[in-house]
């Protein structure tokens, strides 16, 4: 997929105060991009030791940015170093890029993706808009310009690579729980996991395991590692720092007591009952919206909850299995794990170019149409001549009742065709790669960028429809990726098909 992103940077920044829930986002992403074997950057203000090292574990070039994070010299740095390593897209993430921001790098014509959590700009001009939060609504998204896209909610959750081993998780919901995980986040400046910890305490339950885990930018983690030692007896608490394998705690916990930040995201996947509490603004709908979908306890303000206030709450959840089977449940049903790659193909599909055929694409078309592969999966295998299909493509192009185009990667190269041709209020759809595209992914991304280029042209469209032969599964998996859904199957030119539809 270099031929659609040739190099992809993200600009975003993490530390004590501001956590590392953004940073931990862009690398979910970043991962999926190295997929594809695009290339990734990371331009980071003031990055610590730990921030550089977990970049280098990652394989990605970690670049500081000199200027003030935000400011317009910044985007200056950072258009500087896109130029020099040709980079086509730039992730921006945090609360300090505003409008200006986003304006100054789009005028330098690079594409751009946003990751937000409250509509906190005036004005978005970026290319796609991500909001993976439950709470997440397009009225915060009112001023924006008309390309711009919206991804919205948790269709659209980024999980890194380690979640993807639990996808088919099924959470083992035990009669009382004793396992307890504590995960506030990567910096807690509010010492919040001590009162967790003194909450699982005043539960005054016996046999409970507690893992805390603790970022080493964590101020306070003197404190909780003598508060751990101190009731190790009773609580049987380990402290872990700057782990790599969260989702195996995860795994293990029956319970965890979290901060209302992306980790709820990860939390839910893998069903684990949890206790939230809001330690920055943001977190304040995330929390809310969790709790009233029975995802969560919400605990509410971190300041206004007490040990007590976690211990009365845990307890509940720590007796009742059928709360925590309930929460469970809500938690799956919301986070499938293929977020990140649906995110990856709208990114994709924006760098995609797509025109209108005309006359002289008659020969590449004629080509493609006589290609093996294609005369093997058409209902008439036959060989079809140039002047067979010179006639046809003259009177095709002349056809108000069809659309055609070519799909293109960002330097002009043909990656395929499809064509919609209409009757009444249905369209059917006919799509080829070209032949030295095949087997990269292209066919569902070629599909979904016709369908948007379609809806542009103001056709009066319900739906679109796809006739498939059975035995070519490739075909059926494209169209299912593309969210065709199959309605049926019938005879067609005499070969049994699936009938694939959606709503345009």
């Amino acid at each position: 997929m270099k031929d659609l992103i040739s190099h992809f940077i993200f600009r975003v920044d993490a530390n004590t105060e501001m956590g590392y829930g953004h940073l931990m986002r862009c690398i979910a992403m970043a991962q999926e991009l190295r997929l594809l074997k695009i290339e990734v950057s990371f331009l980071v203000s003031k990055p610590s030791e730990n921030i550089k090292k977990r970049l280098k574990d990652e394989g990605l070039a970690c670049i500081p940015v000199k200027a003030v994070s935000g400011s317009i010299e910044d985007a200056g740095e950072i258009v500087k170093y896109a130029n020099s390593v040709k980079a086509s897209w730039i992730g921006v993430d945090g609360y300090q890029f505003n409008e200006k921001y986003q304006k100054f790098l789009k005028n330098k014509k690079f594409s751009l993706f946003f990751i937000d959590d409250y509509g906190h700009c005036g004005h978005y001009f970026a290319d796609i808009v991500l909001n993976q939060n439950i709470s997440a609504v397009e009225n915060y998204y009112k001023s924006r310009e008309d390309y711009t896209e919206l991804l919205l909610g948790t269709d659209y959750v980024l999980l890194r690579r380690e979640f993807r081993n639990y996808v088919n998780f099924k959470r083992k919901i035990s009669g009382r729980a004793k396992k307890i995980l504590i995960t506030i986040g990567g910096s807690d400046p509010h010492n919040i996991t001590l009162k967790a910890l003194e909450g699982v305490r005043k539960t005054g339950l016996k046999n409970l395991e507690v893992k805390i885990v603790a970022g080493g930018a964590n101020p306070n983690l003197e404190g909780i590692e003598d508060f751990a030692k101190k009731y190790r007896s009773v609580l049987k608490a380990e402290v872990l720092k700057d782990i790599k394998n969260i989702s195996e705690l995860m795994a293990w916990a029956d319970i965890a007591v979290s901060g209302g930040g992306s980790t709820c995201w990860e939390l839910a996947f893998l069903g684990l009952p949890m206790l939230v509490t809001a330690w920055a603004d943001n977190q304040k709908p995330i929390a809310a919206a969790l709790g009233k979908k029975r995802i969560a306890v919400n605990l509410g303000w971190h300041e206004k909850i007490t040990a007590e206030d976690i211990a009365k709450e845990l307890k509940k959840l720590i007796l009742s299995s059928e709360l925590r089977k309930k929460m469970s449940e809500n938690g799956q049903k919301t986070i499938d794990g293929m977020s990140a790659r649906r995110v990856l193909d709208s990114i994709l599909i924006k760098s995609m170019l797509i025109r209108n055929v005309n006359r002289n694409d008659c020969k590449l078309l004629w080509k493609w149409v006589n290609d093996p592969a294609v005369r093997k999966a058409s209902y008439k295998s036959d060989f079809i001549s140039l002047k067979e299909h010179t006639e046809w493509f003259r009177k095709h192009l002349k056809d108000h009742d069809s659309y055609h185009f070519i799909v293109s990667d960002i330097n002009n190269t043909p990656l395929g065709q499809i064509r919609f041709d209409l009757k009444n209020n249905e369209a059917e759809v006919d799509i080829s790669v070209a032949p030295e595209k095949r087997g990269m992914g292209y066919a569902s991304l070629i599909i979904r960028k016709g369908l948007m280029e379609l809806r542009g042209k103001s056709v009066n469209l319900k739906t679109v429809v796809a006739f498939i032969k059975i035995e070519n599964t490739n075909s059926l998996h494209s169209f299912e990726r593309a969210a065709f859904i199959k309605t049926g199957e019938r005879i067609k030119s005499g070969f049994l098909s699936a009938v694939m539809k959606r709503k345009i």
